[in-house]
């Protein structure tokens, strides 16, 4: 698909500029950019680049998970932007500090860690790790 090449970067990235966006598309597929289209290909020109990002749908999503409360956890930790981990899910899960720490030690994510940091694979672990709190 074509689409602006920020929004292909950020569907795109890699832990340190994850997004919302990034794990909603990742969860479901591998994307890559496989091309730039410069704004000057375009008439009239647009003010932004485009780039071509191809999706590799996987067949089931990428977790085993009850989807809507793996969401639940992605949610709270990109609820707070630039906030550190620990207080974003503290305030999206109503919980308290002391919780979400225990939390965060037995997934082995350093609490002071922001959600654009995260990989697909410490999101699962918050979810696996913490099922009870849905109980």
């Amino acid at each position: 698909m074509l689409v602006q090449r920020e929004v292909a970067e950020r569907i795109a990235a890699k832990p340190g500029r994850m997004s919302i966006l990034a794990v909603s598309v990742q969860f479901y597929g591998d994307p890559v950019i496989v091309g730039i289209v410069p704004r000057a290909s375009f008439f009239p020109a647009p003010k932004v680049d485009s780039a071509i990002l191809k999706i590799k749908v996987y067949k089931k999503p990428i977790f085993n998970v009850e989807t809507k409360r793996f969401f639940q956890i992605v949610k709270a930790g990109f609820g707070e932007k630039r906030k550190q981990l620990i207080n974003s899910l503290a305030g999206g899960m109503k919980l308290n500090r002391a919780e979400v720490e225990k939390w965060l030690a037995k997934s082995e994510i350093n609490p002071q860690m922001r959600a654009e940091a995260l990989s697909m694979t410490d999101w699962h672990e918050l979810y696996q790790n913490n099922l009870d709190l849905f109980e």
